[in-house]
């Protein structure tokens, strides 16, 4: 059950504007989630309808940058909404989330309990604000013998496969693509420099970007969905979210695709649930999330995004490769880490940058 704060009921103010939010409003007998695109269980609509008496209607989005643009700019509509671990410090900031208590405690033996702990030692303060959804890792996604026949040498294993130049341009034929997500393509090309993923220093993240500039000639796109991509076998290697990488079975590619989290280190990432602070009625939103979290809805929706949630930890599912759910415990544990959020400032630095080197190619 979730537990509002006398405070939390208040009005917003002092709220700055990112941009003019397009008005969402939920019609009679209708409840409204934002969420990213293919990340909750088809049938879950049907199954809200029918417990609850009302439509739950799901806007969806393809950028964090989206979700933070518009939840920031208020007057959303929403119920509840589905934001990235990267962008939680910056709407809690803006004070555009209603605080409530993390809901049911877990055991400390469970592996959903440890990722929790260390989301909270990342951001501190998390835990009033958002609940943890589904979550998994960024890392590398190829075709096994598409990539040797080109480098027969090639470093599987490392983000060396698309940030050394050399690789990115013996592949380029057969279609290298980056994930659309700078705040964590920066931290892996820092890893990959032997840098912390979360380093602020200036000319350690030009150097992520310079990194970045060599390759950019080579890359077919920066993409957000990655899936089809993958599924229709038309590229041979991304820095891909997991849950395109490992998504729903990939039939018919023709090829041999493999997901690594690369040892350099990889980004742990956590999509939370939030209630924005302008929801029509908090009390149906905390049942909403609940609903969510429930394992008839939950552990189904883990499942058809290829993610992991607190009940995907099946006995016997552990890869040998340590990319399955049972593997993606507790980042301290590996080759993982949390990313912390950057600042207003920082994040419009690198989104500028970012964004021109895409241009210039």
């Amino acid at each position: 059950m979730f537990h509002f704060s006398p405070a939390s009921l208040m009005s917003r103010s002092g709220l700055a504007l990112m941009c003019s939010a397009v008005q969402a409003v939920a019609g009679e007998g209708e409840v409204l989630l934002y969420n990213w695109s293919g990340y909750i269980d088809p049938n879950a609509a049907a199954l809200y309808q029918e417990r609850f008496g009302q439509r739950l209607v799901v806007d969806t989005y393809d950028l964090s940058d989206e979700a933070e643009a518009r939840l920031s700019a208020g007057g959303t509509g929403y119920d509840v909404a589905v934001v990235s671990s990267e962008t939680i410090r910056r709407l809690m900031e803006a004070e555009v989330l209603l605080p409530r208590e993390m809901p049911v405690e877990i055991a400390p033996e469970d592996p959903a309990r440890q990722m929790r702990d260390a989301l909270r030692a990342a951001i501190p303060g998390v835990q009033h604000y958002a609940v943890p959804y589904l979550w998994g890792t960024t890392g590398l996604v190829y075709d096994r013998d598409a990539v040797l026949e080109r480098l027969p040498d090639a470093p599987l294993n490392s983000w060396g496969l698309i940030f050394d130049p050399t690789n990115a341009a013996a592949l380029e034929d057969c279609g290298l693509t980056i994930v659309d997500s700078v705040e964590e393509v920066v931290p892996a090309a820092l890893a990959y420099l032997g840098k912390d993923p979360n380093s602020k220093v200036p000319e350690e993240i030009e150097a992520a970007f310079d990194v970045l500039r060599q390759i950019a000639p080579y890359v077919r796109s920066f993409d957000t969905d990655q899936y089809d991509d993958v599924g229709n076998g038309e590229i041979c290697a991304a820095i891909s979210w997991s849950s395109d990488g490992l998504g729903r079975d990939i039939e018919g590619s023709g090829g041999d695709y493999r997901y690594v989290t690369p040892v350099e280190g990889a980004n742990f990432w956590v999509d939370l649930l939030v209630i924005p602070r302008d929801a029509p009625d908090p009390v149906r939103a905390a049942g909403l999330v609940e609903f969510i979290l429930s394992p008839e809805v939950l552990l189904p929706s883990a499942e058809y995004a290829g993610a992991c949630s607190s009940i995907s930890y099946a006995e016997g599912q552990e890869a040998e490769d340590g990319t399955s759910c049972a593997a993606l415990a507790v980042p301290s544990q590996s080759n993982l880490y949390f990313l912390q959020s950057r600042d207003a400032a920082e994040k419009a630095h690198f989104d500028s940058v970012w964004r021109l080197l895409q241009i210039e190619g």
